[in-house]
């Protein structure tokens, strides 16, 4: 989905704007400053005039400069300065209009009220070259906006670039089971610290929809056969009637049933398999007592020939669950005999003798148990002759603990 407010275009506005903003209050404050500066030098210039008149203290002397003119009342004074002070008394700044500009003041001149008038238009430096100074304000303002364009453009580039790559990356993400790696999730920053939390996020989703693919897939696939049979054996029942090694059969196929359960849920819930060291012969002889009624039923022997201090790489949930298969299928499908487990470096050998029939050499049992030892990175194999059947499981050994 494309990005309809690209951070990049709202960075080069932002800075634009502002820089605009900071033309327009820099332009009006200068203005502000040279009127007041103006409107100072010209009453100090008066203030000095008034000054040189009093230490002349001659009431019939003239003024310094031209545009200044004293009056002795406010009658003797222009006719629209006269109706300006009918209106406002105590006024010090007058504008006319014909765009003269007056300044007065009132002082003592020989110990009489006089009152000094000044014409300043010519004086009025900011007001004539109002339109020079605005246009100089406007290409300054113009040359500040297309540098702060082009240093924002250089900062946005600069500041998005980790922004917009890890967006691409993960627009071109094909959604697909596989695992994602991005190139931001290696930076020592914030952008990295959000890239590896997506990272992590995605590739933990992507895994937990693998495990669900592939648990929907196993159940519907391993289900199949007992399902099949359950379902062959109720319509012979219904047919000839329910017969005592139906029993056997159907519990048998309810046990498998619940078997392929529990091993793909446990696959399933083994999101990242944790690996440690393990001894491997406290665990076989836990598995062989808890399995000991099922053997002994089946009227099966387990015997264990390992080294004591024998370590192994692996997970004990799923090394467990791995040995309970394994029994299970032993005492379902085997005939009296003995069970041995026995140790050949690296390799664990589980050897059934008198085997009953071929569903102990192939069958779901068989295909739990490699996938179990897949997951922990152990590899199983079957060999089998008429009497005799042999599963080999290879595993990394840690030597004694």
């Amino acid at each position: 989905m494309p990005v309809k407010h690209p951070l990049r275009r709202r960075t080069i506005l932002l800075f634009v704007g502002f820089t605009m903003l900071l033309g327009a209050l820099f332009t009006a404050g200068s203005f502000v400053i040279a009127y007041v500066i103006e409107d100072e030098l010209i009453d100090r210039l008066l203030m000095q005039e008034i000054s040189y008149l009093q230490q002349a203290d001659n009431a019939s002397m003239f003024p310094r400069y031209p545009y200044f003119s004293v009056h002795q009342s406010v009658n003797t004074m222009p006719s629209n300065i006269v109706e300006a002070l009918q209106l406002r008394p105590n006024i010090q700044e007058i504008f006319t209009a014909d765009q003269s500009h007056y300044h007065l003041r009132q002082f003592l001149l020989a110990d009489k009220p006089s009152y000094l008038l000044a014409e300043v238009s010519s004086l009025l430096t900011v007001s004539q070259h109002r339109g020079q100074i605005s246009m100089l304000m406007l290409y300054i303002s113009l040359f500040a906006i297309a540098l702060a364009a082009w240093i924002a453009f250089k900062i946005a580039n600069y500041t998005s670039r980790p922004l917009v790559r890890l967006t691409d990356e993960l627009a071109k993400y094909p959604h697909t089971h596989s695992q994602i790696t991005l190139s931001a999730a290696t930076q020592n920053n914030e952008i990295g610290y959000l890239a590896n939390a997506i990272q992590s996020t995605m590739n933990e989703l992507s895994f937990a929809l693998q495990r669900e693919t592939e648990f929907t897939r196993d159940v519907s696939h391993e289900l199949r056969t007992p399902m099949t049979v359950i379902n062959n054996l109720l319509q012979l029942a219904h047919h000839r009637g329910w017969q005592a090694g139906d029993n056997v059969e159907l519990q048998q196929q309810l046990q498998l049933m619940q078997q392929v359960v529990d091993v793909l849920l446990t696959l399933a819930r083994q999101q990242h398999v944790k690996c440690e060291r393990l001894l491997l012969l406290p665990i076989i002889e836990d598995a062989v007592l808890e399995q000991l009624p099922l053997l002994e039923a089946a009227e099966i022997q387990a015997q264990i020939v390992l080294p004591e201090t024998l370590a192994v790489q692996g997970n004990a949930q799923l090394v467990r669950l791995l040995l309970k298969v394994l029994l299970e299928n032993s005492a379902q499908h085997g005939v009296k005999g003995d069970v041995v487990f026995r140790y050949s470096n690296p390799q664990l050998h589980i050897e059934n003798s008198h085997v009953g029939n071929n569903r102990l050499r192939e069958g779901i049992g068989l295909r739990l148990a490699e996938k179990i030892a897949s997951s922990m990175g152990w590899q199983l194999h079957a060999n089998n002759t008429e009497n005799n059947f042999l599963i080999i499981i290879t595993f990394e050994t840690l030597g004694a603990i």
